[in-house]
């Protein structure tokens, strides 16, 4: 890996990892991958690390499933691999599959999120069983939007605040997140 992947690599894991003290309950609908646009062919540099166990640093394996999650998305939208293996690891059901149709559709039409300075996850368990929890999550998404990968533009309506709410169970020995359900601005 190179000097330049690893500082990316770090600095998204800082950002992941800032664990804010806000979260949101959330009885809205469940998200869905924004419609197609223009297919454009453009190969972004990427901003990816490899998700690392080892660096997560919340304390509690709950919230490190679902920070991984995220990080594992990054990683698999940015390199355009809806089967990536962190991310078929990080979640199952509805969430690994509104994961995986994102990836195609992002890739279809040519799109990325890009890291922005300020982006973070801002994750809180809220409920905590042996095999079963929850969390919520506040996240700008404006710090982390959809862009083009051949113009760099915004793509409209793709950065607002999201609260999330977050099923998540045991798969094996690590936490993966099996629901997401998204509200818009309601945090």
């Amino acid at each position: 890996m190179s000097a330049g992947r690893r500082h990316v690599g770090l600095l998204l894991c800082a950002l992941l990892l800032g664990a804010g003290v806000g979260g949101c309950t959330s009885d809205g609908d469940d998200p869905s991958p924004l419609p197609p646009a223009p297919s454009q062919s453009f190969s972004a540099p990427s901003t990816t690390a490899t998700p690392d166990p080892t660096r997560t640093g919340t304390g509690d394996e709950v919230n490190d499933g679902y920070v991984l999650f995220w990080q594992a998305f990054i990683n698999a939208q940015v390199d355009g691999n809806p089967d990536l293996p962190e991310l078929v690891q990080r979640a199952e059901g509805q969430a690994l599959a509104f994961a995986q149709e994102s990836v195609r559709a992002y890739r279809t039409n040519g799109w990325v999120r890009v890291i922005k300075e300020g982006f973070s996850v801002n994750s809180v368990v809220v409920d905590r069983g042996e095999a079963t929890a929850r969390v919520t999550d506040t996240q700008d998404w404006s710090k982390w939007p959809l862009t083009d990968r051949a113009t760099g533009q915004v793509i409209d309506g793709s950065t607002p605040r999201q609260c999330i709410t977050a099923d998540m169970v045991r798969k094996g020995e690590v936490w993966a997140v099996s629901r997401l359900v998204f509200v818009q601005n309601a945090c």
